[in-house]
């Protein structure tokens, strides 16, 4: 199981138990519709974090190939990532062959071997260095979106590498409403934020105000906790909140 299915699998665990909740309270259930697109996306959510505390920019490591026919790969207007080698995947390389080869790649007929078929093989330097060789010569040409949707249309599994404004102006995304504007207190402006995950049918999210500044709600979640505003004050006094 990928990274993407367990994002997928807790956020829905979430959205669920929001629903089973709800249920209690009015007696009626509602359906929980979960995007693993959106959930992959709330996993970037802690890249500012990363930097604050330990200075440092959080990076993809999943770039090499570890098989021929796997990895990501430079093309013209960015990188993509291919899964067209290996294990169940290997079922997908004669699409990618006949796609190299309509594309009149230099050299792909060498891609036709049995030996693309064997692990061992994919495995070795040598296949990952063939195959880096002829499929970079033929993405180089072509811009992430054109690598996404022919490879779609031959069931070759190949996605873009999206950089933040890609994320940003995603036709998926902004169909189903992901983003939320919110308006930033130091600021005085709207900034755009990730929303939840999971839809709710009969319960959607939103956004009632910002993230709080420090101590902007003392008053408030202390006065449920049944502590006096003049009491407040003296802790206030003490350093203590």
């Amino acid at each position: 199981m990928c990274s993407s299915d367990l994002m997928g699998n807790m956020f829905g665990m979430v959205g669920s138990m929001l629903a089973v909740l709800q249920a209690q309270m009015s007696g009626h259930g509602q359906e929980v519709d979960i995007s693993i697109q959106e959930c992959v996306t709330m996993a970037l959510e802690n890249a500012a974090q990363f930097y604050d505390l330990e200075q440092r920019v959080r990076t993809r490591f999943a770039g090499s190939q570890r098989q021929a026919g796997t990895g990501i790969f430079e093309c013209a207007d960015g990188y993509v990532y291919i899964f067209a080698g290996g294990m169940a995947a290997i079922r997908f390389w004669p699409n990618l062959v006949q796609w190299m080869k309509d594309a009149q790649i230099p050299g792909v007929q060498v891609m036709e071997g049995a030996e693309w078929s064997d692990m061992s093989f994919l495995n070795s330097d040598k296949g990952k260095d063939i195959f880096a060789e002829l499929f970079s010569a033929f993405a180089r040409k072509r811009t992430k979106e054109t690598l996404y949707r022919e490879g779609q249309s031959r069931r070759v599994p190949i996605c873009p590498v999206s950089t933040p404004a890609d994320v940003a102006v995603n036709k998926q995304l902004q169909y189903r409403e992901f983003f939320a504007q919110v308006r930033h207190p130091a600021s005085g402006r709207d900034i755009t934020m990730p929303g939840a995950p999971f839809r709710l049918s009969e319960a959607p999210w939103r956004v009632h105000r910002p993230a709080p500044q420090l101590g902007e709600h003392n008053a408030e979640v202390y006065g449920a906790l049944g502590i006096s505003n003049a009491k407040l004050n003296q802790l206030r006094a003490a350093g203590v909140v």
